[in-house]
């Protein structure tokens, strides 16, 4: 009897053991997020699956029967992360637990964007055997963080521009002893334009949003297409009539159901779209027709054209891309995401053909029923300056504002008219902004650098967005104005800028090991050391007489980067500052000294005979200049 009920206990213990078994089996099999199990071999070929859901079938293309033995390098491609890849190696040699994001790619090819958690598996004496991996397609959620930071670019750059320009002709304005001159008059105008601007884009989000949220209740009716076409058309009769730029009208005898508000915004913003990047003097077209149920709208223009690349990105919202002529058009990147909004509502479809050079044509489908003239040139004052800035009307405040200021402006719009102007102008400043129509401004500072005819020449680099110091690479050696500033600020940095400090500060990162040369460097007749962490620095100051060099020993305490900027800005009668820092600086200390450095040179990787080398070309350049 005691052995029967031994055998009974034991069967029902198999017998809990084996539904707990298939519980947990039929569980992961209909988990809902991808799971596999690999053995622990870590090296290649392995490791290697021996356990796949139905849920990781879903997300990869992959069926178990095609994955079973082989490795998960499979999903991996070009976009997978290399570190994310090195640090999930390193946890599975430490038999530790891995959570991180990366690109893996599906059967058919396709990238997405996943979150890994992958945990080892041991067995009673604590070795590892497997490795169990959870995986989610989080591709929705990194679209919409990209958007959100498209969002906020969008609006640092299209806030921020006009705010600047609106405060600047008030300021302007302001100070006319006549405000209603033509002058005022003006620039009151550019104040007005950019609050319509302003006004706008708060509109045009809002629009956005109601569509989207399903607010906005469409009042369907028949409506004649010509009917459509033609309101649209009159509404846009005045724009660019100046640049003798028209709208011809090729439409059909049909009716659609739509409302008839909503469908012709949509037109307005197709046809307005298609004239502002056509040419003078050109014809936009605006045809319909209709192919068994479905009626096409069409608005033609010969503009530059839009490259395949650009065409997928045309209806996402807060893109404001670039044209195939490099020429920045304004606009807020909302007005072909409305469109899309609206004609996705009325059951729509709709789409762009376009060839670069060729002209684009914007279409949607509806169901059926039954030169500018050159300013003239201001006289020329003592000191050149090249303006860099796309946004017109702030372009054209900074150019009025410096020119009553005395300066020579040679304001341009791109890139490539800096290039051109730097290559045949002596200048004295640059002033540029961060982001151009043709590429960042940042890239100038190098080709300002190696000009033959501006090197070393004062930049002030102006931007909406804050940028870290590694994006950067060396935030000391240009001065930067963020947006919005008033355009007496600007006045104050360029004079500063031209008053010849920031022109003899020269850095020496990492040159502690160096120190010890400087002695055999300095004669007391021409040179003057100064040590920054001491607190007899600054007295010292008033004994370093006109026309003597100065080099600084920086160690980077508190102390020293309390006096730098002090010692800085009060030796304005030296011929040069060099500082020897004990380390690369910090970003407090850079900051601290934006604008007032002219060349900035790692001492880490040079031998005491190329220090000294550099050091003496330095003074020497310097009494060259004299």
């Amino acid at each position: 009897m005691a052995q029967s009920q031994g055998d009974l206990t034991r069967d029902l213990r198999k017998s809990l053991e084996e539904h707990r078994r298939h519980l947990l089996s039929t569980a992961a099999e209909q988990a809902w997020e991808s799971i596999c199990i690999t053995d622990c071999e870590i090296d290649e070929p392995g490791p290697r699956f021996v356990y796949v859901n139905h849920a990781f079938e879903l997300l990869t293309g992959w069926t178990a029967a095609e994955v079973i033995d082989k490795t998960p390098r499979i999903l991996q491609g070009p976009l997978t992360d290399k570190k994310v890849l090195a640090r999930l190696k390193q946890c599975l040699i430490a038999g530790a637990n891995f959570h991180g994001e990366a690109v893996n790619y599906r059967k058919n090819g396709a990238p997405f964007w996943m979150e890994w958690k992958i945990s080892p598996v041991k067995d009673a004496s604590g070795k590892i055997t497997n490795f169990i991996a959870f995986q989610r397609d989080i591709s929705e959620a990194k679209a919409a963080q990209q958007r959100i930071e498209d969002f906020h670019s969008m609006l640092s750059h299209e806030l921020r521009a006009p705010l600047t320009s609106i405060l600047g002709s008030l300021r302007l304005i302001e100070e006319f002893d006549n405000p209603h001159s033509a002058e005022g008059k003006e620039f009151l105008e550019i104040a007005i334009s950019s609050t319509v601007r302003l006004s706008s884009l708060v509109n045009d989000l809002l629009e956005l949003s109601k569509i989207e949220s399903g607010q906005i209740e469409l009042k369907m009716v028949d409506v004649s297409v010509t009917e459509l076409v033609d309101t649209a058309a009159k509404a846009l009769i005045n724009y660019r009539a100046d640049d003798h730029v028209t709208i011809e009208i090729a439409s059909i005898d049909a009716q659609v159901r739509v409302d008839r508000d909503r469908i012709v915004q949509v037109l307005i913003n197709l046809i307005s779209n298609a004239m502002k990047f056509s040419p003078a003097n050109a014809a936009v077209l605006v045809s319909v027709s209709q192919e068994g149920g479905a009626v096409r709208f069409s608005v033609s223009d010969k503009g530059p054209g839009i490259s395949e690349e650009n065409q997928l990105k045309l209806f996402t919202k807060f893109r404001q891309l670039v044209s195939a002529d490099g020429v920045q058009r304004q606009g807020t990147g909302l007005g072909l995401s409305t469109v899309k909004a609206l004609v996705e509502q009325h059951s729509g479809r709709l789409g762009v053909s376009s060839k670069v050079g060729q002209g684009s044509t914007f279409w949607f489908e509806l169901d059926a029923v039954g030169e500018a003239v050159a300013e003239a040139p201001a006289p020329p004052p003592t000191k050149a300056l090249l303006l860099v800035e796309d946004d017109k009307s702030l372009a054209k405040l900074i150019k009025f504002h410096l020119i009553s200021e005395g300066y020579a402006v040679h304001s341009v719009s791109t890139l490539t008219e800096a290039v051109a102007v730097l290559a045949t102008t002596k200048l004295d400043a640059c002033i540029i902004d961060m982001i151009l129509p043709d590429g960042m401004g940042m890239s100038l500072v190098e080709k300002i650098d190696k000009s033959t005819l501006n090197a070393k020449v004062p930049i002030l680099l102006t931007s909406a967005s804050r940028f870290n110091d590694s994006e950067l690479g060396s935030p000391v050696t240009v001065s930067w104005l963020y947006k919005p500033f008033e355009l007496g600020e600007l006045a104050i940095h360029i004079k500063q800028m031209l008053s010849g400090i920031c022109q003899r500060l020269v850095i020496f990162e990492n040159a502690e090991s160096h120190w010890d040369v400087l002695p055999s460097l300095i004669g007391d007749e021409e040179f003057a050391t100064i040590d920054c962490s001491q607190d007899s620095c600054i007295d010292a100051i008033a004994d370093i007489g006109p026309n003597r060099n100065v080099i600084v020993k920086f160690d980077g305490s508190d102390k020293a980067e309390n006096n730098i900027v002090r010692l800085a800005k009060g030796l304005t009668s030296s011929k040069a500052i060099i500082v020897c820092s004990k380390e690369k600086f910090s970003s407090k200390t850079s900051q601290a000294l934006n604008g007032l450095v002219s060349e900035l040179i790692s001492a880490e990787k040079l031998s005491e005979s190329d220090f000294v080398s550099r050091l003496r070309s330095i003074l020497i350049g310097t009494d060259a200049s004299k």
